[in-house]
């Protein structure tokens, strides 16, 4: 069934590259099944060379994860550290009031 359903997303493509007018698949479907690493040329060379792009492809596919995920820690890490200085700035200025306004409590007396 999934081979079947490959051949005609093939045979669509093909269609719509020839310039037939009514075709079944549209550009959002192509650029989706493009997304997915989607082959629209049957393979016909050595399958080891075939296992070696899959693996390459794979092996590219997690490094862009692992840099997205490192990223993101990193831009937490940013986060938390802006919001540990904006609580020092706040306890900082908290304390400066407290000790103005017990200087003039101090003076009114």
């Amino acid at each position: 069934v999934l081979g079947r359903w490959i051949c005609e997303m093939r045979s669509r493509y093909k269609q719509r590259l020839n310039g037939e007018v009514k075709t079944r698949i549209n550009d959002d479907q192509i650029a989706l099944l493009d997304g997915i690493g989607f082959e629209w040329k049957k393979w016909t060379g050595d399958p080891e060379e075939k296992k070696r792009r899959a693996l390459e492809t794979r092996k590219r596919e997690n490094e862009n994860k692992r840099r997205k995920r490192a990223e993101a820690k990193k831009i937490r890490m940013e986060a938390r550290a802006i919001a540990v200085r904006k609580e020092e700035a706040e306890r900082t200025a908290r304390k400066r009031r407290e000790k103005e306004e017990r200087a003039e409590a101090k003076k009114a007396r």
